[in-house]
């Protein structure tokens, strides 16, 4: 694909999570990775990680759009939008957003 990025993800052999939090969690990491397939531009890397701390896992993704998409289009009529709702259910949150070029995605998922 001509993609460049990092990936960065946590050592969770040590905890326990609901099978609701897996299906989130693993969920919302294809939807992110198939939208950089999808939307991002290949001349430019991106960055992907998620931090694990006690009671939840923060899921970073940024890249440079191949076009500049509305915030119509990354919040309600999209995949990042059900998991946006998804996690709000579960407590947590998704924020999008675009400077200078770069999209960033930031979701807090509750364990």
């Amino acid at each position: 694909m001509g993609f460049n990025g990092s990936i960065l993800l946590p050592d969770t052999s040590d905890h326990e999570d609901t099978p609701e939090v897996v299906a989130l969690l693993t969920g919302l990491m294809r939807e992110s990775l198939g939208n950089i397939a999808s939307h991002a531009d290949p001349k430019f890397d991106y960055v992907f990680s998620i931090e694990t701390l006690p009671r939840q896992y923060i899921m970073r993704v940024t890249d440079v759009p191949l076009k500049r998409m509305s915030d119509d289009m990354h919040h309600m009529h999209s995949g990042l939008g059900r998991y946006r709702e998804r996690l709000h259910r579960y407590g947590g949150s998704m924020r999008v957003s675009q400077d200078a070029g770069r999209w960033s995605m930031e979701a807090v998922i509750k364990r």
